[in-house]
């Protein structure tokens, strides 16, 4: 003897009481890293602000001292010695950077937030 056949299932859509059981589908939003973004941005004018600052006393150091682990010593030195005092400002320049290029749009990568 042959087993019966179960019954077929119902197509997927709107059921007897005219609701759709499955759930609707959003489109999803494209992925935008506006976190990131910002926070590489202000890391690179960190480091920029960081070396404006320390640049002309490296220059300096550069063209008085000859070449070799004497030379390095003193640069090293005078960049913890100029920067230690102006972390702070150097902080807050490159925060206040970020986020007027990102709130503003002005930097790559910020642009088209809506």
């Amino acid at each position: 003897m042959a087993r019966p056949r179960p019954a077929p299932k119902p197509p997927p859509g709107p059921s007897r009481s005219g609701e759709d059981p499955r759930p609707l589908r959003r489109r999803s939003q494209p992925f935008r890293p506006h976190g990131t973004v910002a926070l590489l941005w202000f890391a690179i004018f960190f480091v920029v602000f960081g070396l404006v600052l320390i640049a002309p006393g490296l220059v300096r150091i550069w063209r008085e001292l000859p070449t070799g682990p004497e030379q390095q010593q003193a640069a090293f030195e005078y960049a913890r010695e100029a920067v230690r005092p102006r972390l702070l400002l150097v902080f807050l320049l490159a925060l206040a950077a970020a986020a007027v290029g990102v709130a503003r749009g002005l930097l790559p990568g910020a642009r088209g937030r809506s």
